[in-house]
């Protein structure tokens, strides 16, 4: 089983199970369901991950640009919780913005910066270890392990 915390809801929903999608904002909820709302194997919580209690739940949790939303001090909650919410082997997929400055337009949403590899394995060393990783342009998405162009950077990580 599959947990997705929102903006993955296209490429995760698996035919055969319901896939949660969680999300503490209401509107891009909506959103989503306007353009996934044929997808009836998906199900959407309105809730903050600090809060989600799930234990051994999940194969796989894919967090696609989601921990910059929340404060540095924050995230060994998170990744506790994402911790606890997958089953033995599990493993989390997840992206963020590849150094991202801390400049006005940046602020309004995200809450940490300056994100880079060393910066990645200071933050889960408690509860994953990294597995991949792969770099993303702005533009296309499209993966790369080259790293020449770095707008985002996706980890695939395993329970330690």
């Amino acid at each position: 089983m599959y947990l997705e915390t929102l903006l993955a809801t296209p490429v995760i929903a698996n035919k055969n199970q319901i896939t949660p999608v969680i999300s503490d904002a209401l509107t891009t909820i909506e959103e989503v369901k306007k353009r996934y709302g044929n997808q009836n194997k998906v199900s959407f919580y309105n809730k903050n991950l600090l809060d989600i209690d799930f234990e051994n739940k999940f194969d796989l949790i894919v967090s696609f640009e989601t921990v910059e939303h929340f404060e540095e001090e924050e995230i060994d909650r998170l990744m506790g919780n994402f911790y606890r919410a997958l089953k033995p082997n599990g493993s989390l997929l997840f992206s963020t913005p590849y150094n991202q400055e801390k400049i006005p337009a940046s602020m309004k949403w995200h809450k940490t910066f300056y994100i880079v590899e060393e910066k990645i394995n200071d933050l889960i060393k408690n509860h994953f270890k990294i597995e991949k990783t792969w770099y993303q342009d702005y533009h296309s998405h499209t993966p790369n392990e080259e790293g020449l162009i770095k707008h985002f950077i996706v980890c695939k990580a395993t329970k330690l």
